[in-house]
This record gives C-alpha cells, structure tokens and sequence, in this order.
C-alpha cells in the first residue's frame, strides 16, 4: 500500500469514531426526550383517569410532580446534548442542529407548563 491509501484509511477510521460519538450523543438525546414525554403523559393520565382511585387532594399532586419531572428531563436532554457536542466539535461529521433542538425543547417544555396549569385550573 502507498502512503496516500494508509492515510485514507487512517482519515476512515477518524471519520467513523467521530460519527459514532456524534450519533450516540443523539440516541442520549433522544432517550431523555422519550422519558420526558413518558412522564407528560403519565402525569396526564393521572389526572383524566384516576378520580375515584385515589384521594382528590392526590391526584394534582401526583400529576404536577410528572409535569415537573418531564419538564426537567426535557431541560436535561438539551443541556446534556449540547455539552457533550462542545467537547465533541469537529469538522468531519456534523450532528443535528443545537438551535433546534433547544427550540424543541422550549416547546415541550412550555407543553409540560401548559398541562400543569390546565389540570391545576381544572
């Protein structure tokens, strides 16, 4: 092999360690955001169907701690993703965009406020 292919292939190999932190910094994103949505929704679920179950005084309670949960986890999956991305920076291999993930995150999270104030009014 000439000096240009062994450089190629070590050039490969970069390229695919950096793509491998940079997709598994998005799956640990991804998880977060599921477990965030998993708590909206349960703490939703508390609260449409579990009168009668439970004391009513609990029932709100229960709900604003999932609502706050999911709003946290939500928080901590934008906050993780992009520090591990600044210490990650590279050239080769560009992973999905900061600002739109933090849009999202604002998003769901202000769904999260939305829900608490709902079932807390209601």
């Amino acid at each position: 092999m000439d000096e240009a292919t062994l450089e190629n292939i070590k050039l490969d190999h970069q390229v695919h360690k950096e793509l491998t932190s940079v997709l598994a910094n998005e799956r640990t994103y991804a998880a977060w955001t599921r477990t965030g949505l998993t708590a909206l929704v349960t703490g939703l679920g508390v609260a449409k169907f579990l009168h009668g179950v439970l004391p009513e005084w609990m029932i709100p309670i229960i709900a604003m701690i999932l609502f706050f949960c999911s709003a946290s986890f939500f928080t901590l999956a934008a906050w993780r993703y992009s520090h591990v991305g600044i210490r990650m920076r590279t050239t080769k291999v560009a992973g999905a965009s900061t600002f739109i993930l933090l849009i999202l995150t604002v998003l769901l999270g202000l769904i999260s406020l939305a829900s608490a104030i709902g079932i807390w009014l209601n």
